[in-house]
C-alpha cells in the first residue's frame, strides 16, 4: 500500500474519503496550539475567580494572578469565554475558523492594555498589567500561526490539484 489513501469506507466514494482525509491533514498542530491557548486562558479564569470571586463588576482594587497577570471579575468572565470557545473549537475541529477571530480580540485586548498602562489604569476595569498586554501579544502571535499553517495547506491542496 506505501502511502496511499485507505480505502472508502463502504458506501463513500473514493474522492470523498480522500476529501475528508485532505481536509484534515495539518489540523494537528493548529489543534495543539489552539488547545494549549484554551488551556492558559482557563486557567487564568478559574485562578481568577477563586482569587477574587463573583465580586462587583467594574473598577476594583488592583490584584494579580501568580503576581502578575491582572484580573478582576470582568477579566474573568473574558479569559474564561475565550478559553471555552477556544477548547471547543480545538475539540472540535475548529482551530483555523478560531484563529482569525481570536487573533482580532487579542489584538483589541492588546490595544486597551496599552493605553490603559499608558494613560495610568484610568478606567481600566479589567487590572491589566503588562504581563496581561504580553500574553495577549503571544496569543495573537499563536493565532497567526494558526492562521499561517492553514494557508500553506491551502496552497498545498491548490498545488496539488492545479
Amino acid at each position: 500500500m506505501g502511502g496511499g489513501l485507505a480505502p472508502a469506507p463502504p458506501g463513500m466514494p473514493r474522492g470523498m474519503a480522500e476529501s475528508k482525509v485532505r481536509s484534515r491533514a495539518g489540523t494537528g498542530p493548529a489543534r495543539a496550539v489552539v488547545l494549549v491557548l484554551a488551556l492558559v486562558y482557563l486557567v487564568l479564569a478559574v485562578g481568577g475567580v477563586v482569587t477574587v470571586g463573583w465580586g462587583s463588576f467594574g473598577w476594583e482594587d488592583p490584584v494579580t494572578l501568580f503576581g502578575v497577570f491582572g484580573i478582576s471579575t470582568l477579566a474573568n468572565i473574558l479569559h474564561g469565554f475565550i478559553g471555552v470557545v477556544a477548547l471547543v473549537a480545538a475539540l472540535r475541529g475548529g482551530a483555523y475558523a478560531f484563529a482569525p477571530v481570536a487573533g482580532i480580540a487579542f489584538t483589541a485586548m492588546s490595544a486597551f492594555g496599552i493605553a490603559a498602562k499608558v494613560f495610568r489604569d484610568e478606567g481600566d476595569p479589567l487590572n491589566l498589567t503588562w504581563w496581561n498586554v504580553a500574553l495577549y501579544l503571544c496569543s495573537l502571535v499563536a493565532c497567526v500561526v494558526v492562521y499561517g499553517l492553514r494557508v500553506r495547506l491551502s496552497r498545498r491542496t491548490a498545488d496539488r490539484h492545479g
